[in-house]
């Protein structure tokens, strides 16, 4: 099986960005773990942990600065999309 590829979908702005940086840390049917580095510097954080919870259609994050203090919880509304990569499968 191919590593699964994530997207991160904006509506403001508009954007559709793949998140191919990010480290995929557990990888189950209904669950994913990742750690994640800001994809543009900011001065008020630096990366993440998120943990994708699938069937329930969330996606919860834990956000930390630059000295590795946690700022904050971050939740998001995911969905999953799944397509067959024919490339992959050989």
């Amino acid at each position: 099986m191919s590593r699964p590829r994530l997207f991160r979908r904006r509506f403001i702005p508009d954007e559709n960005i793949e998140l191919k940086d990010d480290m995929i840390l557990a990888l189950e049917p209904n669950l994913i773990i990742t750690s994640w580095n800001v994809l543009k510097p900011r001065r008020d954080i630096s990366r993440g942990v998120s943990a994708y919870f699938i069937d329930k259609g969330i996606k919860v994050s834990k956000v930390f600065d630059n000295a590795g203090q946690m700022v904050y919880w971050y939740c998001d509304i995911i969905c999953l999309l799944y397509t067959s990569d024919a490339a992959d499968d050989k």
